[in-house]
Order: C-alpha cells, then sequence, then structure tokens
C-alpha cells in the first residue's frame, strides 16, 4: 500500500517539476523592460507625455556629443548607488549612445522593481541620425 502511494507521490512530483521547467524555459530570454525607438521616444516628447528620462552616458559623452532636451544625466556605472533617487512609479525612458548600456540600465532597475522601464533602441547616435534634435 504504501508503494502505491509513494509510486503516486512521485508521479505528480515529475509531473510539476516538468510543468515547472517548461514555465521556466517559456520564460527565458524574457526581459522585464519594454524596447522602443528612436522615433517612439520622440513621438512621446513631441506628445509631451510624462516620463523620466535617462541618460546613461559618461559625463564626458554628456558634454561632447549632447543630450536629448529633457534627459538627465545617471551613468550606469553610477546607477547601482543612484536609482533610489527615481520614482519607482514613474514611467522610466533609459539610452546611452547606441542602446547596449541602457539596456543593462533597465535590467539594473527592473531587477531592484522599477516596473515601467523602457530602453530606446539605438541610442543617441541613432536619434542623431534621424536629424532629431540634440543640446
Amino acid at each position: 500500500m504504501y508503494h502505491k502511494i509513494l509510486g503516486r507521490i512521485a508521479v505528480v512530483v515529475s509531473v510539476l517539476l516538468l510543468t515547472l521547467a517548461i514555465s521556466v524555459s517559456l520564460h527565458a530570454g524574457e526581459k522585464a523592460y519594454k524596447d522602443l525607438t528612436v522615433e517612439q521616444v520622440k513621438a512621446k516628447l513631441d506628445a509631451k507625455e510624462k516620463f523620466t528620462l535617462v541618460d546613461v552616458r559618461t559625463k564626458e559623452e554628456w558634454k561632447e556629443d549632447g543630450h536629448i532636451k529633457g534627459a538627465f544625466l545617471m551613468p550606469v556605472q553610477e546607477l547601482e548607488s543612484h536609482f533610489r533617487h527615481l520614482d519607482k512609479d514613474a514611467e522610466i525612458v533609459v539610452y546611452c549612445r547606441s542602446g547596449k548600456r541602457s539596456a543593462k540600465a533597465a535590467e539594473i532597475l527592473t531587477t531592484n522593481g522599477y516596473k515601467n522601464v523602457s530602453n530606446m533602441t539605438g541610442g543617441i547616435m541613432e536619434w542623431k541620425a534621424k536629424g532629431y534634435p540634440v543640446k
């Protein structure tokens, strides 16, 4: 009798583990943040939508290459120690030179409980290539 019960328990545990494995594999690679194109970010700015625009490049890049009007500087290297200054309830869009560092910044923010985070793909390089203004 105990063998039948143990056998059934083993089957149930196996099914649960298989379900968990499938669930994890389906969600692998999903990002907790959204990607936005430069066109989408420009449209949000033009529509005067309320969101926080964060430039995660270095101070040197900010000065030399310009920045998007309304953005504020928070280099990705300093983000871990300064992200608490950002409103967790606000929509946050991060950008960098090409989109790689800002993707890392978006991951840092979402890992720390920020829910409405977007990464501007293409970064300031694509922004400028489209002829959009910088300060």
